[in-house]
């Protein structure tokens, strides 16, 4: 494309490039933002058209030409502008069509000190700055240097008539070496290769710590770097405006990483790994200056050291003062340790005893001074389980809010360092890098890291359960370290998830969302384990409240899995992937690590993170917890192609009337390296009014309809339900009241009603003689109508006769590009009840005459009509006197086109559709229960479950026609068809497997349980070759069976035999099939297109079981949502050994036995005749999913144990929870 040029050692070559896109509005053509990314991959291929316009309402994204933006031509490369602002001489271009092709782009971000200005009435330019930070070209005739070299970049854009220029305004090279100490600036160490940047922050003007003007600069942008030496820098750019000359200031603050010496190889242990300090990760986010508490001992630097007490006369305590500090303490700690009825129950003498020998025992030593004691108290805290609603969260206001700039006081710009020890540190970095010096010349900045230190926590990447805060000076790291991997954290951020802050709103209505936000941390580790931590307050001893986090179980593993690496191996061998695309930067620690975790504010109007993993997933609130929810890729390239499905993403795009956009870039169906640029509104329709997060990656919008909807299907025909028009047909029922008034006044004077009474007096006395002298009872003989005048009467004066509540059961048709509006509805009748329904395609089969030859239209095929089928149960107002009866009814769509006039004149066509009966068929069996359509030989026929009978019905010559039919033992619950075979389960007699055959049209009996079970859904599950049957009866368990006739259980074929068996604890009523992904499809939101391009570049794909897997899905009467996934043996075997030591290992909640949990209950009615042997054979998918939430050490302990590897463990936990997955 235009202006996709890179140059390396004075030559051209298609190694990557620079793609500019403007973001425009159509209506107003005015620019909202400017998006700059670089293209890292080999021959990148232009999108087509209809891709690169794409619309996001009436906006749209326009590909620029960058040299004409850059206002420069291939003989103008080497022309020096002398209007930038440049530090120093060492930059190896002079323009910015020189950044553009003779450097790789690191990292862009956009600065507006406009917004700054703004709030505090200073003068600034209204165009926003666009940094970059960009690596040089190597220098030397050989192309090659020792180290890389990086300089930061600022650009902005200067009006020439009509078009707009990017032209360079400052430039700073960052050198190969470091200054530790700015007072010996030549002891300087090498910085080592860029391993990783956080987020670009921009401050207003930082004002002294007593509360005075720091310097006459507008605004700030501060960053931080992270070196392969272990070391890191903090950077500040200052910007002021001078005489309309833009003055740019740089300042480097280093921040020490690894200070143990280096040993020499033999000397060198398993543990020196964890005991190096080396910088690994750092984070820059803005919160309240309250919200990290200092540390219990102060801000001293001292060591503390291991001291014994001196017994001799300079002891300042003497015994007596100590006995009255002990008994102090146990006073305190009585009231601490035990409440009011404890004292009372067991004596103040015994209480006191027990808090005393406690706070012994926290404090480690009785011989200590009463300073120690204090200090040794910090770090023994007695945490508190962190609540859903967080306290700590607050009013998060960004610094260039205009409305907000009352509370900018009360902000402070935090920096977090992790280092690889597993050692977390938080830091006020106006205190720590004294960015309020007004020296006008770059220079480096000692850290003054003793008054700046606010919180610190140990075990960080190590997935500890809780990060307490320690004193800066504990270097011992309480937690077990893991033994087989060299773990160390990667990425950190610090985020706020939860509803946004409105400046707009009131302060009661912001206090109120301030509950709901949660102060969270993400931890991204080298093996791609990600921990997400939520800050709570807890108490100590003293009762000082400190933050600390706590681990929170995600149940998702966000490794990459060996799939995805078998697949980049096939790809490396037929050529389409080079060597180089197997490195990674776990694999390799010099390499440049570009940020995966990335806040967002606004989208939807929701804060949280958002993760660019290997399977890309958001942070949000779920009713004030922090939830994962995968985010899924249209058209998206199977996984391995690229290391990661998301190379890009940014936020912030707003406009002036909508919410937060994001925009997403990843790899696309086609070429393997071409990608997709999509531009997103929000979060789909998540976070509407009526908007709910079940979690777990489904994402539901409730609609209120206002009745009870008791079944909805989707009317997948072309000619009647389409994209701006999709359909969907409803069966509801609705509470109705029926009038009873005409009981008031049966027409009858008292004089009448009176006589009519005695007529009947007299006629029951002239039976009672006749049954005296026959010689046999009226009572036993004679049974006497029961009439309802007889029964009570209607007292007026009370109101009459009450209303009785019914149901009335309706079809609806429902228009969902409308707001879901009932554009057709069809009452059911009296004391009629719609218990089934599905939308069918019925052929039309001719009739043969009794000759055999067709009667009329033998030349015309058979054509297919689409039914809206709905069976029904009659009950008469008798109740259950007579037997039930049903119907099956048969609509069709009507479609109709009306045209109107508008105001303008101009006729507007619009179509109506219509709900029509087409056919009804009354069934003396039972009520209708089920309705599916069987296909077979290319014809597809009605199957009707109604009673105890099964009949196949034929649709032709208006009518249905009994093909087939097969009786059960008791009453039809539910019917599952596979081809030809059909699954009967019996509400009261267990599971029929059946099978149709065309030939003589019969359906015929394989096998049966001959178990007496109410079942209550039944389901199919596969793979590969192999099929079993799954079940759930009155008692909450699953059982599965397979129909084995070879097997000596089996009974000669006839018996369904049970392969295993489970407690599910939950009472479900459907089971709806899926076919199960595998981790190379998981990202895409169009499997289709998806497993397509897979197997373009994969023949093989498909052909193994695990490949030919379906499961099934159900959800609960309690809310809940699972999936059954049938496991190969190798794995079942694997994941049973984990599940029997994790059942011994992990504690239960109230000390309760996972096991017996899970075992079958057999059922109470009489004729239960299976044995006492329980089958098992379940894998407990909630017990296995905490091993991926478990810490490094613990997983390690436990794979040993049944004798895996952890990497084996999780990636078959992986597979499960892809092949789960349903949507």
């Amino acid at each position: 494309g235009k202006g996709r040029k890179h140059v390396k050692s004075g030559k051209e070559s298609a190694s990557g490039g620079i793609l500019v896109l403007k973001y425009t509005d159509e209506e107003e053509e005015k620019e909202k933002n400017k998006i700059v990314f670089k293209q890292e991959d080999n021959d990148v291929k232009r999108e087509d058209k209809e891709e690169e316009d794409i619309s996001f309402s009436s906006s749209k994204l326009v590909e620029i030409n960058v040299q004409e933006w850059c206002d420069a031509s291939p003989s103008e490369n080497d022309k020096e502008d002398d209007s930038m602002d440049v530090d120093n001489k060492d930059a190896a271009f002079q323009t910015a069509w020189n950044v553009f092709t003779k450097t790789s782009l690191l990292v862009a971000s956009e600065w507006n000190p406009h917004n700054y200005a703004k709030v505090h009435d200073l003068t600034s330019s209204s165009l926003p700055f666009i940094v970059l930070l960009v690596k040089l070209p190597p220098k030397g005739e050989d192309g090659t240097t020792e180290t890389d070299l990086y300089a930061l970049v600022v650009l902005q854009e200067e009006e020439e008539g009509d078009k707009k220029k990017a032209k360079i305004e400052f430039v700073h090279t960052i050198q190969n070496s470091m200054c530790m100490d700015p007072a010996t600036p030549d002891a300087t160490i090498p910085r080592g290769t860029l391993r990783s940047v956080t987020t670009m922050m921009g401050v207003p003007p930082l004002s002294t710590p007593d509360g005075g003007a720091s310097s006459p600069s507008l605004t700030t942008l501060v960053f931080g770097c992270v070196w392969s030496s272990g070391h890191g820098s903090i950077f500040s750019l200052s910007y002021s405006d001078k005489e309309t000359k833009n003055m740019f200031q740089m300042k480097e603050v280093p921040m020490v990483g690894e200070t143990i010496k280096e040993k020499e190889e033999e000397e060198v242990d398993e543990y020196d790994f964890y005991r190096s300090d080396k910088i690994v990760a750092m984070d820059l986010f803005v919160l309240h200056k309250d919200v990290f508490s200092p540390p219990m001992d102060g801000t001293t630097d001292t060591k503390v050291e291991a001291m014994e007490v001196d017994e001799g006369p300079s002891d300042n305590i003497t015994k007596k003062e100590e006995e009255e500090e002990v008994e102090q303490s146990s006073s305190s700690d009585l009231n601490y340790y035990f409440d009011a009825d404890d004292v009372e129950l067991y004596g103040s003498s015994y209480t006191g005893s027990i808090a005393a020998a406690a706070a012994v025992d926290d404090n480690n030593s009785g011989a200590v001074t009463h300073q120690q004691h204090n200090n040794s108290s910090s770090s023994s805290n007695v945490s508190m389980a962190p609540s859903r609603m967080s306290t700590i969260g607050g009013r998060f206001t960004p610094f260039d809010n205009e409305e907000t700039q009352d509370d900018k006081s009360s902000l402070c710009l935090h920096l977090a360092i992790c280092r690889r020890s597993g050692k977390i540190q938080v830091y006020d970095v106006l205190k720590l890098c004294h960015f309020n010096d007004s020296d006008d010349e770059t220079k480096n900045v000692m850290a003054d890291d003793k008054n700046s230190f606010l919180w610190q926590a140990n075990g960080c990447g190590h997935g500890v359960l809780c990060l307490t805060p320690s004193s800066k000076e504990e270097h011992k790291n309480s937690a077990p370290l893991p033994k087989m991997h060299d773990l160390e954290t990667a990425e950190i951020r610090f985020f706020l998830c939860g509803p946004s802050f409105e400046s707009s709103s009131s302060s009661a209505a912001s206090s109120r969302s301030s509950t709901l936000r949660s102060l969270c941390l993400m931890v991204d580790t080298n093996l791609g384990d990600m921990h997400l931590y939520i800050g709570s307050r807890c108490c100590n001893r003293n009762r000082q409240s400190s933050l600390e986090f706590a681990r929170t179980p995600m149940g998702i593993v966000t490794r990459p899995s060996k799939e995805e690496s078998r697949h980049r191996a096939k790809l490396r061998r037929k050529g389409i992937l080079g060597d180089n695309v197997t490195i990674t930067a776990a694999e390799d620690g010099s390499l440049f690590r570009p940020n995966r975790l990335h806040r967002f504010g606004s989208i939807s109007k929701q804060d949280g993170l958002f993760a660019a993993s290997y399977r890309p997933f958001w942070i949000i609130s779920e009713r004030g917890a922090p939830t994962a929810i995968y985010h899924k890729l249209r058209h998206t390239a199977p996984a391995g192609g690229r290391l990661l499905p998301i190379s890009g993403f940014c936020s912030n795009l707003k406009q002036d009337d909508d919410e937060g956009g994001f925009l997403t870039l990843h790899e696309r169906i086609g070429r393997v390296g071409s990608q997709r640029l999509t531009l997103h509104r929000g979060l789909s329709d998540v976070f509407t009014p009526h908007g709910l997060l079940p979690g777990g990656g489904v994402c539901v919008q409730k609609i209120p309809m206002g009745v009870t909807v008791r079944r909805i299907k989707f009317i997948d025909e072309a000619s009647i339900s389409s994209v701006e028009h999709p359909l969907y047909v409803l069966l509801i029922s609705r509470e109705a009241e029926a009038d009873q008034s005409h009981l008031n006044d049966d027409g009858l004077t008292s004089e009448e009603r009176q006589m009519a009474k005695d007529e009947k007096e007299a006629a029951k006395t002239q039976r009672q003689v006749e049954a005296d002298l026959g010689g046999f009872d009226v009572e036993q003989e004679w049974v006497e109508e029961i009439e309802r005048e007889d029964c009570f009467e209607v007292d007026r004066s009370l109101g009459g006769a009450p209303p009785i509540s019914s149901r009335v059961y309706e079809v609806w048709l429902v228009d969902a590009a409308r707001g879901w509006e009932v554009i057709s509805t069809f009452p059911l009748e009296e004391f009629e009840h719609g218990l089934s329904m599905d939308v069918i395609a019925l052929t039309e089969v001719i009739e043969e005459s009794a000759t055999g030859a067709p009667t009329t239209g033998h030349d015309v095929a058979p054509e297919d009509t689409v039914f809206i089928a709905v069976g029904t149960g009659v009950v008469d107002q008798d109740g259950e006197d007579i037997s039930s009866k049903g119907r099956v009814l048969l609509f069709e769509v009507k479609k109709t086109e009306s045209s109107s006039k508008g105001r303008n004149g101009n006729t507007s066509i619009a179509l109506e559709f219509e709900l029509s009966l087409t056919y009804e068929k009354n069934i003396s069996l039972g009520p209708v229960t089920s309705l599916n359509a069987l296909c077979c030989e290319g014809k597809t026929r009605i199957v009707v479950g109604a009673g105890a009978e099964i009949t196949i019905e034929q649709w032709g010559g208006g009518k249905l026609t009994q093909m087939g039919f097969f009786h059960a033992n008791m009453q039809v619950k539910e019917i599952t068809l596979f081809k030809t075979f059909f699954l009967l389960s019996d509400a009261y007699d267990s599971l029929y497997f059946l099978v149709w055959r065309e030939s003589d049209k019969s359906l015929t009996l394989l096998a049966k349980d001959y178990e007496p079970i109410p079942v209550y859904a039944a389901g199919l599950i596969s793979r590969g070759g192999a099929m079993s049957f799954i079940c759930q009866d009155d008692r909450q368990n699953l059982q599965f069976f397979q129909y084995a006739p070879n097997d000596s259980a089996a009974r000669g074929g006839n018996k369904l035999v049970c392969r295993a068996d489970f407690h599910l604890g939950d009472q479900t009523i459907f089971f709806g099939s899926h076919w199960c992904r595998s981790s190379l499809l998981i990202n895409s939101a169009t499997p289709n297109s998806t497993l397509a391009a897979l197997k373009r570049q994969d023949t093989l794909f498909g052909r193994v079981d695990d490949d030919q897997r379906f499961a099934v899905n159900f959800g609960t009467t309690d809310g809940g949502f699972g999936s059954v996934v049938p496991l190969s043996e190798q794995v079942y075997w694997r994941l049973t050994a984990l599940q029997s030591v994790m059942s011994n290992a992990l504690e239960s909640n109230c000390a309760l036995s996972q096991r017996s949990w899970r075992l079958y209950r057999r059922t109470p009615r009489r004729g239960g005749c299976r044995s006492n042997d329980r089958k098992k054979g379940v894998i407990d998918g909630a017990l296995i999913l905490k091993y991926a939430d478990l810490p490094l050490t613990d997983q390690e302990d436990l794979a040993s144990a049944i004798g895996s590897t952890v990497e084996l463990i999780l990636d078959n936990i992986l597979e499960l929870g892809c092949a789960s997955t349903v949507v």
